[in-house]
């Protein structure tokens, strides 16, 4: 029997938290290995008394969990992850080892969800070609020339209502593809020149760009610079340039939209290989559109308010990326998944994390299927999923921000650069013990600060709300409603699940037997955390 349940009425008695033991971490990624043989590891729990920390191990993918009197008539919290980092899905079978025949799982569990969004493929798929060309570009000898300073000091300055042309990407598959749009000029600080393009020019005001410029010209720039590092300036300009077109709206073709990117390609020089570069420091986002006429209709108080401000600061943490792992550093850009999980907590650092909610309620829906660790550009759900994470490591780490300096230092990218500048424990105990802190936090079954999330709080420059937390309203414009990781409640052996790497399954056991086996078929490297919970 399986069915979704909450585990707000049960009481804690105890938190075990699970993993490899350090001789059992072996093979690619430094963990447990999943051979196909018979070893199982054992873990001797008994009755689990109150604050007991006990491991559980698995051995080649399989662990047993030996409790007094099959469990007596309590429930318990299941947490189960997988911690490869490449690509796979896996089957994990609960069993009543004392039953051979139990191994043979007779039911497919399924998680059930009260909310599903449509998420737009074609922009996982833009975002994954932009990461692409980031690897293909050229060597550093073809990056844009700078300058002189003599020819910069000589230069007219940029003034309000000045005109200029850019190539906008307007393929989502091409970096040959693009429009030329007339930008207006017609915001400038001390760091950026915002331009319009003239299409759209009525579609948004001149306090309402000003008033986007210069918060993040004042508030988001600088706390970024400390946090990631600088930009580049190869044109010597002084200025970051942002166009807002309609172009960018209209590159979807679903339904859906592109809110902004960053194009590497406009860091080297313009060729018959590389035709749509500006040869600047730039970005670009979408423009109000009121009237749909460049694709999905958008009021300029939504996109002023709610999506923008967050764009800016996202795009910005991906320019200093690429200039500090590609230009500064060995040429080698950060993994997709990590870097779009930096901007997203970039976005809530600066204050304008209200769209992280809803990605985080996708990913809420379907931990078990959502990879943390995805192969190509994440899905929305996957963004929800980084973004999370990267918040659990940034509040547990008691020098956050030197931990997200480190992120953007290293020659190391992905999980291993996770674990350069984390520093306390290897990715699969990172996993785990963040996998175990979805299912507890905020429902007041333990106070142990590594199983909660902070509480958020009003973001001292903009006021929005910062941090996240796992069930509330998320007051975001758009009527999120988080409750929290699905799970599902097991009351009968055997039991299949199915699991991604990096991904966990979150279940209810009632009255389980007193050798409960946990075996992962598929090469699993499986960690796991176990809470006794009664009525």
């Amino acid at each position: 029997m399986q069915r979704a349940c909450s585990i707000g009425g049960f009481l804690l008695l105890v938190v075990v938290v699970a993993g490899c033991s350090d001789n059992e971490r072996r093979s690619a990624g430094g963990y447990a290995s999943t051979s196909q043989t018979d070893t199982t590891a054992s873990n001797e729990l008994g009755e689990m008394s109150l604050e007991e920390i006990t491991e559980i191990n698995f051995s080649s993918g399989r662990g047993m969990i030996s409790l007094e009197e099959g469990g007596s008539d309590d429930s318990y919290l299941l947490v189960v992850s997988a911690s490869n980092t490449t690509s796979g899905n896996y089957t994990v079978q609960l069993a009543d080892l004392s039953l051979p025949s139990s191994l043979i799982a007779s039911d497919h569990l399924a998680l059930s969800s009260s909310y599903f969004s449509s998420e737009d493929p074609e922009e996982a798929e833009f975002h994954q070609f932009l990461g692409e060309i980031a690897v293909s570009l050229p060597d550093s000898d073809e990056r844009i020339i700078q300058q002189s300073s003599l020819l910069s000091g000589l230069s007219k300055g940029p003034s309000i209502g000045d005109k200029k042309s850019f190539n906008v990407l307007s393929s989502m598959s091409s970096i040959a593809r693009c429009k030329i749009v007339t930008g207006e000029l017609r915001a400038i600080t001390s760091n950026l020149l915002v331009y319009v393009d003239k299409e759209a020019s009525d579609n948004i005001k001149d306090d309402e760009i000003e008033e986007l410029a210069l918060n993040f010209d004042q508030n988001s720039i600088p706390l970024e610079r400390d946090l990631f590092g600088n930009e580049s300036d190869l044109n010597n300009d002084g200025y970051i340039s942002v166009l807002m077109s309609g172009v960018t709206n209209g590159m979807a073709s679903s339904g859906g939209i592109v809110t902004g990117f960053f194009f590497p390609g406009d860091l080297y020089s313009k060729s018959a290989s590389n035709p749509c570069s500006n040869e600047q420091e730039i970005f670009y986002t979408l423009v109000p559109d009121p009237k749909g006429e460049f694709g999905v209709p958008i009021t300029a108080e939504f996109a002023t308010q709610n999506i923008l401000p967050g764009v800016l600061c996202h795009e910005y943490q991906h320019m200093i990326s690429f200039n500090r792992h590609a230009l500064l550093g060995e040429g080698k850009t950060e993994e997709p998944w990590l870097n779009e999980a930096i901007s997203h907590l970039a976005e809530d650092l600066c204050g304008y994390g209200l769209e992280n909610y809803s990605r985080v309620k996708l990913f809420l829906d379907k931990p078990n299927t959502t990879s943390l660790v995805p192969t190509t550009s994440p899905s929305l759900a996957e963004r929800g999923a980084g973004y999370l994470f990267l918040r659990y490591l940034y509040e547990q780490q008691p020098k956050g921000e030197a931990f997200l300096r480190n992120l953007l230092e290293g020659n190391s990218s992905g999980a291993e650069n996770i674990v350069a500048s984390f520093g306390d424990g290897e990715f699969a105990d990172l996993l785990n013990r963040w996998s175990l802190t979805l299912a507890l936090s905020e429902l007041g079954l333990t106070s142990d600060s590594k199983y909660n999330y902070q509480t958020p709080f009003k973001h001292s420059v903009t006021g929005n709300r910062s941090g996240i937390c796992l069930r509330c309203d998320a007051e975001d414009g758009r009527g999120t409603i988080l409750k929290g990781p699905a799970m599902a409640e097991v009351d009968s052996f055997p039991i299949a699940v199915n699991l991604n790497a990096t991904s966990s399954q979150i279940l209810i056991v009632s009255d389980p037997p007193s050798s409960l086996g946990i075996i992962g078929t598929g090469g699993p490297n499986l960690t796991g955390t176990m809470l006794r919970l009664v009525r």
